[in-house]
């Protein structure tokens, strides 16, 4: 067999090879979107902390469990913003300069502020 040939042999493998992933990396694409297209047409689960208890991430084993257990589920808390106590933090991203702002959102509190 002459160089050419097994180069040629070895480049028709390569390609199969490719075209074999890109089929596979396109059926898990396509399943991934179902999954999180069936999660996120659920209603949204009120994950409000009950009497000052701690938040569903708080007692989480690891990151992973906590996205595997709330990774594309719609969710809803209750709760007021403290707009007296906003901060911000000047940043710059890109060559853009910004602003974050921080609004610490409690809870435990109701509508009038009261615990």
């Amino acid at each position: 067999m002459s160089a050419v040939s097994h180069n040629l042999r070895a480049f028709v493998v390569f390609v199969h090879q490719c075209a074999e992933y890109q089929n596979r990396r396109g059926t898990e694409k396509i399943r991934e979107a179902e999954r999180r297209q069936a999660l996120l047409s659920q209603e949204p689960t009120d994950i409000t902390p009950a009497n000052k208890s701690q938040h569903v991430w708080s007692g989480a084993a690891s990151v992973d469990k906590f996205e595997n257990d709330w990774s594309m589920k719609p969710v809803q808390i209750k709760g007021i913003f403290d707009h007296d106590r906003e901060i911000q933090i000047k940043k710059e991203r890109n060559g853009e300069k910004g602003v974050d702002i921080i609004t610490p959102f409690y809870t435990h509190l109701d509508a009038q502020g009261k615990e």
